[in-house]
Formats: C-alpha cells, structure tokens, sequence
C-alpha cells in the first residue's frame, strides 16, 4: 500500500508578489497538499508542478513537487526538485531537515547527507530534546556508514565484472545498487552497455528500462518495457511493468490495455485486476473500476486499498452512508491507511459526530508523524 506521508505546517512566504498570483499559486499548492492526502500524486505532481511555475524559487513549492514527485513513482524528477531546493539560500530549516529524512528513507544517502550539512547551518540548539551538534553528528555517521556500505558493494560488483563479464547478474545487481543511490545516468549507461551484450534477458532489460527512465530517456524505457513483453509474453510481469511506466507517463488509455492484458494472462493475480482498476478510474470508468476492484477483492478479501477506492468512488456519487462503511472496512484491514482515516474523519464532520471525527483525525496525525520521513507538504495559509 501507498502511504502518503505530509506533515502540516502553517507558513507564509516573504516573496513579494501581486496578489492574483499569490493566489493562484497558492491555490494550486494546497491542491496538490490535497491530493497528497487523497492519495493521488499524480495529480498532486501537477498541481505542485502548477504552482512551481509561477513560483520557482519558492522552496515550500519545490519540497511539495519533491514528495508528490517520489509518491508518484518519478524519482529522477523528485531528485532534480531536491537539487533546487538545497540550491536556495533561503530554504528554511524545517525543509532540509525534511529532505534530509526523504531521502534517507530512500536510501539516497549521499544527497540526503548533503540536505543534512545544509540544514545543519540553520539549526537550533536543541532538536528533538537533544543538541543539534550531537543529532547531526550521529546521523550523518550513520550516512557515512550506509555510503560507505554502498560504495564496497558497489567496487565489489565492479570488480566481479572485470573477472566474471559473462554473467549478466553483476550488471544487474551494480545497476540496482546504484540506482538506489540516485546515481541515475551511470546506471544508465552501465545498463544500455550490458542490455547491448546481453539483449535477451529479462532481467537486464527490466532494470534497464527503470534506468532509462530515471535518467529521462523515456522513449528507451518504452523500447526495453515493449521488448520485455515480446520476451515474455506468457508472462504477467511484463505487462504489468509496461503498464506501470504508462500510468507514471499519464498515459492511462495504454496502462489499461498493458493492465488487461496482464489480466488476460494471469486472471489469478488480484495485483492485475487491481491496477487496472486503478486506471480504469483515472479515466473514470467508474462502472469498470467498481467491477475490477471487485474482482481484486473476490481474490484477496483483505485488500484495503480497493475498500478505500470504492468508498471514493461512493463519495463521489453521493453515497456517503456505502462510502462510511467502505473506510471503515478499509482501516478495519489496515489500521495504518492514512487515507481512509482522512476520508472517515471527513465524513464524521459532516454527520455531526464530533467525537468520532476528532478521533480519526487524530489517528490520521499521529500516522503522519510514524510515516513522516521528510514526505513533508507545507499548507500555505
């Protein structure tokens, strides 16, 4: 399950600006807060991207696109907006920390460290009840530590592949690990040399193709996905992956023919069924995604995500009483889903019952907190 992590916090901006444009951009802003908590980054992306537009050196903007950015799956973006950010002398401290704590829980430990350094010269005495000096000692050790960790595993592949270059596996494992430091490009390249040498094996061109992407060759993701299901196409991973890398484009229509066609290949697979009817609601075929999340449900009872879609969808047609129910299955399943206690609280509210609607906002807070890990989008007021 996708948990959207934001932490609200109240803050103005000392920009000069005319006030119709204070007003669009801040309009777009919390938009994008919004679909944060609805669970929906991709539309978060664009509105966070909206307002970035016309406020681009604004860093409360840009730490909002970063976050949207990774809950959407578009790390090579959400990188990028990282980089602008710790590029700003004004950033405040807050949002460095919570780059810092973003990208640590991704394990990009050397950007996160550098976040860290920036925030370490606003800091205050005290953080968390202890000094600031020892928190970022200890923390940026730990970072030391992981890169240092990373950096053996990775000149240990290096080295494999100078005495073992026929096996295709030390690609494939260099590729992931320094994927996994946001080392994008050189992954990239190490990858589009090995799916070269090696242009028959699912593996290489799997990686190879998240590689590509990443790095913003997308039109060769596109080749290596396409390949991959000509590779394989008695399998349901392949289109499942093809059909993930057309929902991160926004190119729904053929996420849901990839989607089906998982379906057709594996029908047992509740995961198929259930991204399709993710994409069946983004092009709201409301009736075909109510089916699909049935059928998720028909092969996993215990799917939550797929209880806290169909009360969405309840929401929207006016069904509030189904809707109830269906969040309150949802949270039933994963006491932990952000979302739907968002979404009951909501509707407490509007029921009038105060005390039930204070107490899932609460459980929504205090989720925020446990999943906060820099995954911050600052409501502007």
């Amino acid at each position: 399950m996708t948990i959207v992590k934001l932490l609200l916090v109240y803050a103005t901006t000392a920009v000069a600006i005319a006030a119709a444009e204070a007003d669009a951009w801040r309009i777009l802003y919390n938009q994008g807060v919004h679909s944060l908590a609805q669970g929906e980054p991709r539309a978060a992306v664009d509105e966070f991207a909206g307002a970035n537009r016309l406020q681009p050196q604004n860093p409360y903007v840009l730490y909002g696109l970063s976050a949207a950015e990774f809950a959407a799956g578009q790390s090579g973006a959400a990188t990028e907006s990282i980089h602008k950010l710790l590029g700003l002398k004004d950033a405040p401290f807050d949002l460095l920390m919570g780059a810092g704590e973003l990208l640590a829980s991704r394990q990009m430990n050397s950007l996160a460290a550098e976040a860290y350094q920036a925030a370490r010269q606003k800091a205050p005495s005290l953080i968390g009840g202890q000094k600031s000096s020892v928190f970022f000692e200890n923390t940026l050790a730990a970072l030391a530590a992981r890169s240092q960790n990373d950096n053996e595993l990775a000149q240990h592949l290096r080295s494999l592949l100078k005495t073992e270059p026929d096996q295709p596996v030390h690609y494939y494992e260099l590729g992931l690990v320094l994927i996994k430091n946001a080392a994008f490009q050189p992954a990239f390249q190490l990858l589009q040399a090995a799916q070269i040498r090696f242009p028959k094996t699912p593996e290489i061109l799997l990686v190879y193709a998240i590689a590509s992407y990443l790095a913003g060759h997308a039109n060769l993701a596109e080749q290596a996905y396409l390949e991959l299901t000509r590779l394989q196409p008695d399998t349901d991973q392949a289109y499942f992956a093809l059909g993930n890398f057309y929902g991160d484009e926004g190119r729904d229509g053929e996420a849901a023919a990839a989607f089906h066609r998982a379906i057709d290949v594996n029908p047992r697979n509740y995961q198929n069924h259930y991204m399709y009817a993710v994409t069946l609601a983004r092009l709201q075929d409301w009736q075909g995604a109510a089916g699909e999340f049935q059928k998720t449900l028909a092969l996993d009872p215990a799917h939550a995500d797929s209880y806290y879609w169909l009360g969405k969808m309840d929401l929207q047609n006016g069904k509030n009483e189904p809707a109830k129910r269906a969040f309150e299955r949802a949270v039933s399943l994963e006491p932990k889903h952000l979302g739907a206690w968002y979404q009951l609280g909501r509707l407490y509210q509007r029921e009038g019952l105060t005390e039930k609607a204070r107490v899932a906002f609460e459980k929504q807070r205090a989720l925020r907190k446990e999943y906060d890990l820099g995954s911050v989008a600052l409501r502007m007021p």
